[in-house]
Parts: C-alpha cells; structure tokens; sequence
C-alpha cells in the first residue's frame, strides 16, 4: 500500500507497508485485519499495525481506518475493488482536531 498527502511532497509526508483484509465469506460485508505501515511526516517515521472499521459492498466499495499516533486524530479510507484487477484505488482523510488532510492511496491485490 502507497499513501501520498495531496498538500505535501512525498518528501514532507507519506506512508507505505502492507495491509491485509480478510472476509470471511462472501456474504458478510464485514472484515477483519491487520496493517503494518509506516508514516513518514517531516523526518519522523512511525508504524501503525491496526486496522479498524472494516466493510466491502458488494460493488467492490470498500472503507477501513488506520489508527493514527496521534490518538485525537482519525484516518479514514475509502477504495474500489475492481473485479479481475490487481490495483485498489482509493482515497483517504486523515482529520485532526484543527485540520484535515487528504490525498489518495493504491495497493496491489495478492
């Protein structure tokens, strides 16, 4: 998973690793994971290894959240699965208690 700031250069911000998403059957929009990605932000590196709030339609939408460091902060994704692809796009918010951040995010289907 690759996530860019849509404010910031990939060197002020930005974050990678591996999420993975697990749903137990077809039929429950519900899923479980974990999440190892670090977080880049101005010379700082940090891990995040949750992931929360997962659900899938089935359209192929998808939504989770990254718990932040910052625990008075949320970070919430958005994406599209598209049948047969190997990418997920998708978009992403990172919302603190005096502002917002967005940009967009990719990953590769394994």
């Amino acid at each position: 998973m690759d996530i860019t700031f849509s404010d910031f250069p990939p060197s002020i911000v930005n974050a990678s690793g591996t999420i993975t998403i697990v749903q137990p059957s077809r039929e429950a929009p519900e899923l479980t994971g974990s999440a190892n990605i670090s977080v880049f932000s101005a010379g700082t590196t940090s891990t995040i290894t949750r992931l929360t709030g997962a659900s899938v339609t089935e359209a192929g939408a998808m939504r989770f959240q990254l718990p932040p460091p910052n625990p008075t902060s949320t970070w919430g994704f958005d994406g599209t699965i598209t049948s047969g692809a190997a990418r997920i796009n998708g978009t992403h918010i990172l919302v603190g208690t005096t502002a917002s951040f967005a940009g967009t995010w990719t990953a590769t289907r394994q």
